[in-house]
């Protein structure tokens, strides 16, 4: 089962890459999940592990993930191993006019009794990651205006010193 949805956000491509690209910054975008734990040193790339807590469906989750594809600017792969409910997250990364186009797929792999609920898992997961993905246009956004205020601001003082 794939879901995907594509967002553009004012912020430059090497910024999405490097916010995503931060695992702690999960939490902010993932409004389901609740702590991601490296497993590595950073920087992440490909190989990287760590540990996702989540709540969805009423239930509390811990996955596994792996970094399976890491391409500077362009592309990441993560894909959750040794859990009930497998799932692959592939960002693909665009500079387009203005900013940044953001492709999100997310493929579900359910297995044993969770194949049964598929219909129902696919149904809460797309809403889930619309919720998601506005979260995150939201955030780098948000972040991408701060910054340039910030700046902006600093260099209109400093021209008053």
């Amino acid at each position: 089962m794939d879901i995907e949805h594509s967002i553009t956000v004012r912020t430059p491509l090497n910024e999405v890459f490097k916010y995503l690209s931060n695992l702690q910054n999960r939490k902010e975008y993932l409004l389901e999940t609740v702590e991601t734990t490296p497993l590595n040193d950073v920087p992440t790339t490909e190989g990287t592990l760590y540990i996702e807590k989540s709540k969805f469906l009423g239930m509390n989750w811990k996955h596994n993930f792996q970094i399976t594809s890491f391409i500077q600017n362009h592309r990441i792969v993560a894909r959750s191993f040794f859990s009930k409910l497998p799932i692959e997250q592939d960002f693909r990364l665009k500079a387009v006019e203005g900013g940044t186009q953001i492709n999100w797929r997310v493929k579900i792999m359910p297995k044993g009794a969770y194949k049964m609920l598929s219909p129902v898992i696919k149904s809460k997961m797309r809403q889930q990651m619309v919720k998601n993905i506005n979260q995150l246009k939201e955030t780098l956004d948000f972040k991408l205006s701060n910054h340039f205020f910030l700046n902006y601001t600093n260099m209109n003082a400093n021209n008053w010193l």
